[in-house]
């Protein structure tokens, strides 16, 4: 399995809308077996984004479907920076899928 963890900093008093943003997307993506959305308790702009998926392949799909670029449509001008913390090799822990 694939991990994924990233930052995003919102544009000032943008945070709640990002989330908002965040949320809204399909429960049901295919390959995706966990998307975790949570506000930063330090930094009042950030929010953190933890994703597992199937694979690295499946993740890179995803990326490219209609919802994933009206996503990045929605994000762009709420959105300060984007920060891909963490790939990972997901051992034990995630859900089967």
């Amino acid at each position: 399995m694939h991990g994924v963890v990233g930052k995003i900093v919102a544009r000032p008093g943008q945070r709640e809308a990002v989330i908002k943003v965040l949320e809204d997307r399909p429960r049901e993506v295919p390959g995706c077996l966990s998307y975790v959305v949570a506000r930063d308790v330090d930094d009042g702009s950030a929010v953190w984004v933890t994703e597992i998926w199937k694979s690295p392949a499946v993740h890179a799909t995803s990326l490219r479907s209609p919802g994933a670029r009206e996503m990045v449509d929605r994000l762009r001008p709420l959105v300060a920076t984007v920060e891909r913390v963490a790939t990972t090799h997901i051992l034990s822990g995630a859900p089967e899928g």
